[in-house]
């Protein structure tokens, strides 16, 4: 998936699509507005892995 957000001064709506091998396709109606922008591609890959629900460890993040 990508995805396209505005970014302040710019005003307009978020867009994204999905990108099938490799390419996306977004409207000109619906596209991205011109200005500063953000762009965000987002990526699943099933493991077959099941992750436990729960609270996470604040001491796993910690960088300091």
């Amino acid at each position: 998936m990508i995805t396209f957000t505005p970014l302040s001064p710019t005003v307009g709506p978020s867009t994204d699509a999905n990108i099938s091998k490799g390419s996306y396709s977004i409207s000109q109606e619906s596209g991205p507005v011109v200005g500063m922008i953000r762009v965000e591609i987002t990526a699943y890959q099933k493991t077959g892995e099941k992750i436990e629900a729960g609270t996470p460890n604040p001491r796993r993040y910690d960088c300091g």
